[in-house]
């Protein structure tokens, strides 16, 4: 999606210097640490990492919804001039559902196994549309039902979640997020994991259209970069809580500068050689503990172009290599030609 005519050119959300904690038995588990990010109005950004890199936790750092014993520490969150860390509970409890909204990654974890799929959409509307009569709320889940690709929703707005398909039920917390008609941000964590590539591909379509129709802007979280192809317009890749590389979706895919992201793109399968016998290349080892304390490079363990005496001591600097192309990495010189050339045939 071309964004350079967009009227307004502030950030939709921005995210300065974020520090999100754990404290445990075994210490400071920092999961987020000095996140900068910035979405802007009517941008789909794709957030991308192994589990276990900081994306879930960042996500619910933006709604203010980090599960005990973690709290955010140090940084900003604003959301269109609203500053959402320094903001009253009050507000925050208006502000989720209705200007931010979240697609979990597991409805069935999600949706209440008790409830029917058209109270629980109906349940987001009473707290945040009150004045509505129940006959309008029913109305408004229909419709919204409708837009989500639900067929024939008034025979399924009094089914319970388990008489659902993984993909409808998919589409039943779309419709939860955006019921109220306002979301300028809509956060969806691996939206698309538990379903099969059929169902995934209509759920990337939808978010798509909804994306265009409501005109707001969309997190995407996965470790899938087939759906950060069909999808992004932005993509961050996240390491150890902090992100290594950011940058527009063909850059990442074409101009890919930090050993991690060239790892994770040389573990797509190879086009045009589905018989190829060649094993898929991994990244050795595996992503450090948040609780451990990493000095210098976090990659540094993993990464084919470590060197002590340059990698280890301070952490790289976030810097801007080219405009809008920002990587953390001591070693971008030598980062072997080669290595890209033959990344760029395989993609």
């Amino acid at each position: 999606m071309d964004n350079t005519n967009k009227k307004n050119l502030k950030p939709l959300l921005s995210i300065k210097d974020l520090r999100t904690i754990f404290q445990t038995k075994i210490g400071e588990v920092v999961a987020v640490d000095g996140v900068n990010i910035d979405i802007q109005h009517g941008e789909i950004l794709a957030v991308v990492g192994e589990s276990g890199c900081g994306k879930s936790v960042l996500a619910r750092s933006i709604l203010r919804i980090v599960p005990y014993p973690g709290f955010i520490s140090h940084g900003s969150i604003q959301l269109d001039g609203i500053d959402i860390l320094n903001s009253h509970e009050n507000v925050m409890n208006n502000i989720r559902g209705d200007l931010i909204s979240m697609v979990f990654q597991e409805p069935m974890a999600s949706l209440n196994p008790v409830l029917t799929v058209g109270d629980q959409i109906s349940e987001i509307l009473v707290e945040h549309r009150p004045k509505l009569t129940s006959n309008e709320r029913r109305q408004k889940v229909l419709e919204m039902m409708h837009t989500v690709g639900i067929a024939s929703p008034e025979n399924r707005i009094n089914a319970y979640p388990h008489q659902l398909s993984g993909g409808m039920r998919q589409r039943i917390m779309i419709a939860m997020a955006l019921i109220c008609g306002s979301t300028k941000l809509l956060i969806a964590d691996e939206p698309t994991t538990s379903l099969d590539v059929t169902i995934q591909a209509q759920i990337l379509d939808l978010f798509k259209k909804l994306q265009t129709a409501e005109d707001m802007s969309i997190m995407l979280i996965t470790h899938d970069l087939g759906v950060v192809a069909e999808i992004a317009d932005k993509v961050a890749v996240m390491y150890a809580g902090s992100i290594v590389e950011f940058s527009d979706k063909l850059t990442i895919f074409k101009k890919t500068s930090h050993p991690y992201t060239i790892g994770l793109l040389k573990s797509l399968p190879q086009k045009n050689n589905s018989s190829s016998k060649e094993p898929l290349y991994t990244i050795k080892g595996m992503v450090p503990s948040l609780s451990e304390v990493l000095p210098g490079c976090k990659f540094y363990s993993r990464c084919p172009h470590a060197l002590e005496e340059v990698c280890l001591g301070q952490e790289p600097p976030f810097e801007e290599i080219t405009p809008g192309h920002w990587v953390r990495c001591y070693r971008l010189n030598i980062v072997n030609e080669k290595e890209l050339s033959d990344l760029a045939l395989k993609l």
